[in-house]
């Protein structure tokens, strides 16, 4: 009977023992996992801390995204004094980076920013999206107002203006004071976006030439030119195009011109039939452009302009409705105060000379209203004529531009 005991509490122990084993075989095993993930994980983190020295693990097999005006801090919250630190971008016309490993997006595109940490070098690659601000830096004219107009699905929670002596904000809205720089930063939820605002002195006496109803082959390319040799820039206000228009378009973008929106119809009775209506062709031709130029335009103008009579015959009261809805979904819209008149009865490039010289005003902004419609040559043997009558009698010629002064017409429906 004490062997028989002796053995059953010889097995229990062996049990217990065998028992005991496997736990700790298991929790051995659990811990190596963990340590492996604790591992992995900071090998994926963008900022390494070791031993006293700075590092900064290598994430070229990763992509950093981040819009345009989006900073981002590559080198985390790592205290980077006492220790020689060298950053590089190959591309700054995509993406710039301070000497802390600061990012800030500028255009659409990919670059590789190389961090120097001691002895260590690091590379990143970074990809900037079309969204965040329009811009990351803006030339303004004290006086105007700029509406910056943010793209992305986080919402601002904070503007803010590190001297609101030259620049203040105000809900998106930066306005002009005195000569100078000042940094406009938006913070939303999940990014911090900032833009970098130059105030210059501005002329009282300006001319802003604009033509409607383009682009043409026949006319298009020779306004350009003439622009061209002038070192004049101007605003085209578009209609749909084909893929000639597109290349013409492309021109206007490339050169320095603004693409504003005509619509991507001219018909009457189609457009303004409704809200609705008007909108989707508006919408429509917006973002056809933003395919061809790579950015969205919120410069616009109503074919016939707001004080449009047409109108009536389709909607009673729909251009006073209409100059309210677009102002609501972002657009800029600008009629003209010197008209050319070679949409109408005008029938030579004189009577053409005539009516724009002699509708310019000094101290003010003169949106002069042209056509590059097919054919045009009344217009186009006008304009350099136009130019010169401009820059001899103390104008500056410009663009119409998102901070630029909306000139508007009565609305009469």
């Amino acid at each position: 009977m004490t062997r028989i005991r002796d053995n059953i509490l010889e097995v229990i122990i062996l049990k217990r023992f065998l028992y005991t084993a496997f736990i700790f075989a298991f929790m051995f095993m659990f811990d190596i996992n963990i340590c492996k993930a604790d591992v992995k994980e900071d090998a994926a983190s963008a900022n390494v801390v070791s031993g006293g020295a700075l590092s900064v693990s290598d994430t070229n097999e990763h992509t950093v995204k981040i819009g345009i005006g989006e900073e981002y801090a590559l080198l985390g919250e790592q205290d980077i004094s006492g220790h020689n630190v060298k950053c590089e971008s190959s591309d700054e016309s995509i993406a710039s980076v301070s000497d802390d490993g600061i990012v800030h997006g500028i255009a659409k595109g990919k670059t590789v920013i190389t961090i120097y940490t001691d002895d260590v070098k690091s590379e990143y690659n970074i990809a900037v999206k079309n969204k965040g601000f329009p811009y990351p830096s803006y030339e303004i004219f004290k006086g105007e107002t700029l509406r910056i107009r943010f793209n992305g699905s986080d919402k601002v929670i904070k503007w803010h203006t590190d001297n609101k002596k030259i620049a203040d904000v105000k809900k998106g809205y930066v306005t002009a004071l005195k000569k100078g720089n000042a940094k406009i930063t938006a913070y939303t939820e999940n990014a911090v976006y900032s833009m970098d605002i130059k105030v210059v002195p501005a002329k009282k006496s300006v001319i802003y030439l604009t033509f409607d109803d383009g682009p043409s082959l026949t006319s298009t390319p020779k306004i350009l030119n003439i622009l061209k040799k002038n070192d004049v820039k101007a605003t085209f206000f578009v209609l749909n195009y084909d893929s000639v228009g597109e290349k013409l378009i492309k021109r206007e973008a490339k050169e320095g011109h603004t693409v504003a929106i005509h619509g991507y119809s001219h018909d009457y009775g189609a457009i303004y039939k409704s809200e609705k209506a008007y909108m989707n062709n508006l919408n429509k031709l917006q973002n056809k452009l933003y395919k061809t130029i790579g950015h969205r335009t919120w410069i616009t103008r109503f074919p016939g302009g707001s004080s449009n009579l047409v109108s009536r015959h389709y909607s009673r009261g729909i251009m006073r409705k209409l100059v309210k809805t677009v102002d609501k979904n972002g657009y800029a819209y600008f009629d003209w105060n010197v008209s050319s008149g070679d949409a109408g009865d005008v029938h030579t490039s004189g009577q053409v000379y005539r009516n724009v010289t002699r509708g310019l005003r000094k101290k003010r902004a003169n949106v002069v209203l042209m056509h590059d419609f097919s054919g045009n040559t009344k217009t186009i043997n006008a304009l350099n004529a136009i130019i010169k009558y401009g820059k001899s009698h103390g104008y500056e010629f410009r663009t119409i531009s998102d901070s630029t002064a909306q000139v508007h017409h009565n609305v009469q429906n």
